[in-house]
């Protein structure tokens, strides 16, 4: 989570926080939320050893509507220009967010719940591995990602066609789908990584299997607790 928040979760969830009101931490922080690269993401959370991400909706951009946002501060901190993550648009004094906002890990987290798909007509990547287990209700609210290995699905299709994946996530307060589409190779293979289970918890709820298709038939792959922890592989049928 970003800085502010850092007393919060030692004295409340009695862990320890990258980030904290020291402002320990708060430059890799800063960097993680502005990064559009999951790998240099996963990077900072191996290096300093984290397990969970916290985040919330005021550390979107004021410039997308946040009032009182904050995420010009960590792009500024993150050693990146501010204005980068919009298009100017000084004719109506607006900033709109451009592909490079919409694509950092602050949106694909937050606003995207790590699904991919569409946001305000912006394409953005499904991430690998992070799965959402806990979010809050009400006006700004708080939500929990779990960093895991992720399991891998492998199969084959046709060489050289596309394959595309989804899956019905539901929490109580609201709903979506994780998707992601590769390309068959010259031999056929192809694979996915996904950080979300099938195994559905008391909070996360979701389809029976992730739907695959791009062959002659549809198929069902279902994907338990601890092959995403463990980064197991899964052979689609």
């Amino acid at each position: 989570g970003w800085w502010d928040y850092g007393n919060y979760i030692l004295y409340e969830a009695q862990r320890p926080a990258l980030a904290n009101n020291f402002q320990t931490g708060i430059n890799d922080s800063a960097e993680f939320f502005v990064n559009d690269s999951e790998a240099s993401a996963d990077a900072i959370m191996d290096n300093d050893s984290l397990k969970y991400v916290m985040l919330d909706y005021r550390m979107g951009s004021p410039y997308s509507g946040v009032k009182y946002g904050i995420f010009e501060d960590m792009a500024y901190l993150a050693g990146e220009d501010p204005m980068s993550y919009h298009d100017n648009a000084a004719s109506n004094k607006t900033l709109p967010a451009n592909d490079k906002y919409f694509n950092s890990m602050y949106s694909r987290l937050f606003y995207g719940d790590a699904c991919g798909g569409s946001l305000g007509g912006h394409v953005i990547e499904p991430l690998e591995h992070y799965r959402l287990v806990y979010v809050t209700g009400g006006v700004d609210p708080v939500k929990v990602f779990e960093y895991v290995k992720g399991a891998t699905i492998a199969g084959d299709a046709d060489p050289g066609s596309t394959v595309e994946l989804k899956l019905k996530i539901a929490t109580p307060y609201g709903q979506g789908t994780y998707y992601n589409a590769t390309r068959a190779g010259p031999d056929g293979r192809y694979s996915f990584i996904v950080p979300y289970p099938t195994s559905s918890s008391s909070f996360v709820k979701t389809d029976a299997g992730y739907t695959i298709t791009g062959g002659s038939r549809p198929a069902a792959v279902a994907v338990p607790q601890g092959a995403v922890l463990a980064g197991a592989t899964i052979q689609a049928p």
